[in-house]
């Protein structure tokens, strides 16, 4: 079942600027372009500017209507009824079915929002296993003793405090690429760990840097169980520094966005891009000593559940500022205890460590959460669009109140 508490108001005539505002932010993202429509000409042509949006239903007159035998209408009544509906309103909405699709016209993303899609049958279930794999696991890992069973980059070495350890990845896929391992049970890590992880990095770059001034493209990943594509069950985090002229490849579009963007408007590509975000209830801005931490819950995610956090950018590419890498943290563990995410990928990309020239300018630190699922990659997924059946609205504001009560 699918609910909302929202209650819907047609006519916002004699609203304050401030009521205006949070009814917009309200609504559910299937509503997007009646939100739209309800923003000043200013913000409608800012995010109008970074999306394009497109919503269809049989009602379009379209010839996109279903219709349902008689004998299937009360299993589509029993799967399908949201709180509140009658019968005959649940089989309609189901024969008009509401699609909505957002395109990011400078990143070239997009995200096919369909909710119904979250009850829709399954012929193939597989059984959750994943934490009782994880405790079976721990009789022959490598992570667990990794100065006997793991190789050491000669040049960088091994790093260690009481709460990790790093050694080479035995299988690279950057020129430089180390693991950074933490307690076996990856429900185990905490803030300390994560603030650790993410300082071992900072340490393997800076000695990289220090004898090879060419890798300067470097990414912090970690995937977090076998649906998010990981081999071990251990946690660990992984550092990747690569040559060459060009950022890992996500990066690198945002920056060529952020470069174009600037360009045809003149103005900051992820300022305008988290300011469309904030109208509509889906952004958080957090103030800090160092510069603002921007969290976005993303209309354009690689899967559901998809947030971006964004931090200041300092004269040193290495420097991430504490606000930065807690709300990075916080977002991980708010996923994991308030919304049962167990499995999920992240990849938190710096500018360039050698480049401070006008062309990256508009590039700051940048962490991406994304859930993964076993139902996880799928056609439009291969065409590089996300078909996603969570709306980002009904963790967004959870996720900003956790967020502020951390700071």
């Amino acid at each position: 079942m699918v609910s909302t508490t929202i209650e819907r108001r047609e006519d916002t005539t004699g609203y304050t600027t401030y009521e205006k505002k949070n009814y917009i932010r309200e609504l559910p993202l299937l509503e997007l372009p009646q939100a739209i429509g309800l923003l000043s000409p200013e913000e409608q042509a800012l995010f109008n500017r970074v999306f394009e949006i497109e919503v269809s239903n049989g009602q379009d007159g379209n010839g996109s209507r279903m219709d349902f035998p008689a004998e299937m209408q009360s299993w589509i009544v029993d799967r399908f009824k949201r709180d509140g509906e009658t019968p005959e309103e649940t089989l309609e909405a189901m024969c008009n079915q509401r699609v909505l699709v957002v395109r990011n016209r400078f990143t070239k993303e997009g995200g096919i929002y369909n909710l119904n899609r979250l009850n829709r049958p399954r012929d193939l279930v597989r059984p959750d296993t994943y934490r009782e794999d994880i405790e079976r696991s721990r009789e022959n890992c490598s992570f667990c003793d990794p100065t006997k069973n793991t190789p050491e980059t000669v040049a960088i070495g091994r790093l260690k405090d009481k709460y990790n350890q790093s050694f080479a990845n035995l299988t690279k896929f950057a020129k430089y690429h180390e693991i950074i391992a933490g307690p076996h049970n990856p429900f185990d890590k905490t803030r300390d760990v994560f603030r650790s992880q993410i300082a071992i990095a900072q340490e393997i770059a800076r000695r990289v840097h220090g004898f090879d001034s060419a890798a300067q493209f470097m990414m912090i990943g970690e995937n977090q169980g076998p649906d998010a594509g990981a081999s071990k069950y251990h946690q660990h985090k992984q550092v990747m520094i690569s040559a060459g002229t060009m950022h890992f490849p996500d990066a690198e579009r945002w920056h060529e966005a952020s470069i174009r963007y600037r360009f045809e408007t003149g103005s900051d590509f992820t300022g305008d891009w988290f300011a469309a975000h904030e109208m509509i209830g889906l952004a958080r801005s957090l103030e800090d000593s160092e510069g603002e931490v921007l969290v976005v819950a993303s209309l354009t995610p690689k899967k559901d559940c998809g947030v971006t956090v964004i931090g200041p950018r300092f004269k040193d590419p290495l420097h991430l500022g504490q606000r930065f890498i807690d709300t990075c943290w916080e977002v991980e563990e708010f996923m994991m205890t308030e919304q049962g995410v167990e499995q999920f990928n992240t990849a938190l990309y710096l500018p360039p460590l050698s480049r401070t020239d006008a062309y990256w300018k508009d590039f700051r630190p940048m962490s991406v959460f994304t859930r993964r699922t076993k139902s996880d990659m799928g056609i439009m997924e291969g065409a590089g669009t996300a078909v996603l059946s969570v709306d980002p609205k009904s963790f967004a504001g959870d996720l900003f109140s956790h967020l502020q009560k951390a700071a």
